[in-house]
């Protein structure tokens, strides 16, 4: 299972809060999403799962759904 929406709401419904990644790691992360054709540009939004992935490659327990990082 990746982490995506549904397990960070869980997490923080428990009270577990996410670690960041650091920002070199977030820019990696973005520059491959930027280039997979399931991203959708517009939205900044992967098609896969519904990430909204400026927003999920900060998180250090993110996971593409796609395997690419």
């Amino acid at each position: 299972m990746t982490y995506g929406l549904k397990q960070i709401a869980t997490d923080l419904l428990k009270g577990k809060l996410p670690i960041a990644a650091s920002a070199d790691l977030e820019k990696e992360r973005l520059k491959v999403c930027e280039g997979c054709p399931e991203f959708a540009k517009l939205a900044r939004q992967c098609r896969m799962c519904g990430c909204f992935m400026d927003m999920k490659v900060k998180l250090l327990e993110a996971e593409c759904p796609a395997g690419k990082w």
